[in-house]
């Protein structure tokens, strides 16, 4: 296992983990008995559902590969010897409360003014999160900065280019400060 001071993860991973409290665990690369499980089961897929597969678009094979995974999960396994589906059962996983959304997400590094830049304005967050990255959201007219899936600050979006945006008396919505 490598350290985690040795290595940088990628800023989107790491803003994932911590918006769905995990901490990721390292292996050395080129490995494979350092991460025997993975490799196993990417081995499996390839060798039992890929080979001779036949689709017609992303949808069918997504589709082939659900089929053959509850195919698959539904019998007894050969070292546990248990179904996959029942042990899992036994995990105890929470249902996800929330869901990260991925492809509206721009990661932006907090600046010494306490200012990040979207779409050429500059937005204000909490000056704890100076020099930290956080996820950026835009939805509607709004643009939301989160820290480890916590919401640190909210604007209106503004469409003036080079509009800056700073902390003064704010309003609220839904008991939540706008910026």
């Amino acid at each position: 296992m490598l350290k985690q001071d040795d290595s940088i993860l990628n800023r989107q991973f790491e803003d994932f983990a911590g918006f769905y409290g995990f901490k990721p665990v390292l292996c050395r690369p080129y490995r494979g008995q350092t991460k025997g499980k993975v490799e196993r089961t990417v081995a499996c897929v390839r060798d039992n559902f890929m080979v001779g597969i036949r689709y017609n678009s992303l949808d069918d094979l997504n589709g082939q590969a659900v089929a053959w995974c509850n195919k698959v999960n539904a019998k007894v396994h050969a070292t546990t010897g248990e179904i996959p589906f029942e042990r899992l059962k036994k995990e105890g996983l929470s249902p996800l409360s929330r869901e990260y959304i991925i492809d509206k997400i721009n990661l932006r590094r907090v600046q010494k003014d306490c200012l990040i830049s979207y779409a050429e304005n500059q937005y204000s967050v909490p000056a704890e999160y100076v020099g930290r990255d956080v996820a950026v959201v835009a939805l509607d007219n709004m643009l939301a900065a989160y820290y480890e899936g916590k919401q640190i600050a909210l604007h209106r979006i503004s469409y003036q280019k080079k509009h800056g945006r700073q902390c003064a008396a704010l309003p609220k919505i839904n008991n939540q400060t706008v910026l």
